[in-house]
C-alpha cells in the first residue's frame, strides 16, 4: 500500500514536469503569416509591400490631402473684407490678422459713437446756455443761425450791421422765435467756445467714418494677397501629388476594410 502511494506521487510529479515544459514552448510564426500581416499597396501601376495601416490613419491621410488642396474664392474673400474687415482673413484662415482687423473696426465705431454723443451733448449745452444768457430759442435752428447768435450781440445788431456788409443776407423779424440779446460779451465768447467744441466733436465722428472706409480698403488689399499666397501653396501641393491618381490598399486580415480604393481628384 505504501509502495502504491509512492508510485502515485511520482506519477504526479512527472505530469507536472511535462505540463510546465509544454507551456514553455513558443510556436514560431510561419513566413506566410507574417507576409499576410502587411498591406499590398498599388500606386502608379506598381505593387509595394508596406506596413499595414489602420482605417483611422487612412482617413486622416485623406482629410489632410483634402485640406491641402482647398482653394479659396477671391471674390468671396473680398466681399467678406468689404463688409467687415477681418472677416475675409478669417475665411482664409488668418485668425491673428482677423482679430486685429476686428479690434480696429470695433474701436473705430466706438470712437464714432463717442464723438457723436459728445457733439450732441455740447449742442444741448449750447442751446441751454443761449437760453439763459441771451434769451434765445435755438431748438431746431440750423447751424448758420447758431453762428449768427455767436457773432452778434443781438438780433437788432445782426439786422443793422450784418446787412450793411451783405444786403442779400436774410432779414429776421423781431419775434420771440428769432430774438436774442447777450447779457455780456464774455458769455457770448463762452457760447462760441461751446459751439466750436460741438462742431469739433462732430468732425471727429466724421473722421471715424473715413477710418472705417480706409480699414476696409486695407483689409481688401491684404486679403487679396493672402488668397493668392494660399492658393499658390495649394497649387504646389497639387503638383506634388499630381502623378498619384489612385491608391489600392488590400488587407485580407482587416476586420473592417479589406480592400480600399482611394482616387485623388485632379483640378
Amino acid at each position: 500500500m505504501k509502495m502504491k502511494n509512492i508510485q502515485t506521487i511520482f506519477s504526479y510529479i512527472i505530469f507536472l514536469f511535462i505540463v510546465s515544459s509544454a507551456s514553455a514552448v513558443e510556436l514560431a510564426e510561419e513566413p506566410i503569416q507574417s507576409r499576410l500581416q502587411s498591406n499590398i499597396l498599388f500606386a502608379d501601376e506598381s505593387w509595394e509591400i508596406g506596413d499595414s495601416k489602420t482605417e483611422e490613419n487612412t482617413k486622416s491621410d485623406d482629410i489632410q490631402y483634402s485640406s491641402q488642396t482647398k482653394k479659396y474664392s477671391l471674390g468671396k474673400a473680398v466681399l467678406y473684407s468689404a463688409l467687415l474687415p477681418g472677416l475675409g482673413q478669417r475665411y482664409v484662415g488668418k485668425s491673428t490678422k482677423s482679430k486685429v482687423y476686428f479690434a480696429s473696426e470695433a474701436l473705430t465705431w466706438a470712437g464714432y459713437a463717442a464723438f457723436s454723443l459728445m457733439g450732441k451733448w455740447k449742442k444741448d449745452d449750447l442751446i441751454d446756455y443761449a437760453a439763459v444768457h441771451a434769451s434765445a430759442q435755438l431748438e431746431g435752428k440750423d447751424d448758420q443761425f447758431l453762428d449768427y447768435v455767436g457773432f452778434y450781440n443781438s438780433l437788432d445788431e445782426f439786422n443793422t450791421l450784418g446787412r450793411v456788409t451783405d444786403r442779400d443776407r436774410e432779414y429776421y423779424q423781431s419775434t420771440a422765435e428769432f430774438y436774442w440779446q447777450w447779457d455780456s460779451a464774455t458769455n457770448r465768447e463762452t457760447y462760441k467756445d461751446i459751439k466750436n467744441s460741438s462742431k469739433e466733436a462732430y468732425r471727429r465722428a466724421d473722421f471715424m467714418i473715413v477710418i472705417a472706409i480706409v480699414n476696409r480698403l486695407v483689409s481688401v488689399i491684404d486679403v487679396v494677397r493672402d488668397v493668392r499666397s494660399e492658393n499658390k501653396k495649394v497649387a504646389t501641393n497639387i503638383s506634388s501629388v499630381e502623378e498619384k491618381k489612385y491608391k489600392l490598399s488590400i488587407n485580407p486580415l482587416s476586420n473592417t476594410t479589406q480592400v480600399k480604393l482611394t482616387i485623388y481628384p485632379s483640378f
